[in-house]
């Protein structure tokens, strides 16, 4: 329906600005309209799938780990090179980071 309304809008336009080309005179012929030109359907991307959210235990977790494997001290440097004395104090924003750091240091 909308379309439908559209497409006579198109029309009209048209005829109105042919009738100001010719000068108000009206042909005999109504303007042709320009059909669209066919774009090639893109497939639209997939979205990716969201990573789940990290959390706080996720990193503390991990920093038990390490400390288990005789890496504490390794521990406190990863967590003051994020700005923290202790687990808590880790920007959420950084937990990924971090626990990439933690699980390098375990491989």
């Amino acid at each position: 329906m909308i379309e439908e309304k559209l497409d006579a809008l198109t029309r009209a336009v048209e005829r109105l600005t042919a009738a100001i080309e010719t000068g108000g005179q009206r042909s005999a012929e109504p303007p042709k309209a320009e059909q669209p030109k066919a774009e090639a359907e893109q497939p639209k991307p997939e979205p990716e799938p969201e990573q789940p959210k990290l959390t706080k235990e996720d990193v503390s977790k991990a920093a038990v780990e390490m400390m288990k494997a005789g890496k504490k001290e390794r521990v406190v440097e990863l967590l003051r090179m994020f700005g923290a004395e202790r687990v808590g104090d880790v920007v959420e924003s950084d937990y990924s980071r971090l626990l990439a750091a933690m699980q390098q240091e375990l491989c």
